[in-house]
């Protein structure tokens, strides 16, 4: 393979293709932006050379940067997890202790199958349409739900369809 210098960032790369120019899909799309009229002004052009010497360093210090990130990221993970938990609660208006005391409510199992949840905590189960949290439900409960839609008309007829065969066949 032939060394070239992408046309977009100077970075040096192996081309396989005849006529490749740019290192990556992301700074061929980038430069064929800039060629275009609807950022060629000075701020886009800064923000592309900004995006094109982050890129260039990551591509260079790339091992390092990921095992830098790795020991951050084991250092504070309970720290990340909690902060990513208060933000998926936050999406259903519930704060951290709201959370909690509904777990404690339901004394942490699933309100619909009763089972206590092994790998993952309860998940927060609501109405799509007006965003009303129903309840705490396990994975799989909460899924299944979903892909009923929430509908119980369709879940009656699941209800029927299953209680159609007969009950030697089930495996329940």
């Amino acid at each position: 393979m032939k060394a070239k210098s992408c046309r977009h960032c100077g970075i040096p790369f192996d081309y396989t293709e005849r006529g490749q120019c740019y290192c990556s899909l992301t700074c061929r799309k980038t430069a064929s932006l800039v060629r275009g009229r609807h950022l060629w002004n000075t701020k886009y052009k800064h923000e592309l050379k900004h995006i094109a010497r982050r890129r260039s360093y990551y591509l260079l210090h790339r091992e390092r940067i990921l095992v830098k990130s790795a020991k951050w990221y084991k250092e504070n993970r309970a720290r990340v997890v909690d902060k990513r938990r208060r933000w998926e609660l936050a999406q259903y208006g519930l704060s951290l202790e709201q959370f909690e005391e509904m777990v404690r409510a339901c004394k942490g199992r699933c309100e619909l199958c009763g089972s206590v949840p092994t790998r993952r905590v309860l998940s927060v189960d609501h109405d799509h349409a007006t965003n009303e949290v129903r309840g705490l439900l396990c994975e799989p409960c909460n899924r299944g739900l979903g892909l009923f839609r929430d509908s119980p008309d369709v879940m009656r007829k699941a209800i029927a369809y299953l209680e159609r065969r007969p009950r030697e066949a089930r495996t329940d």
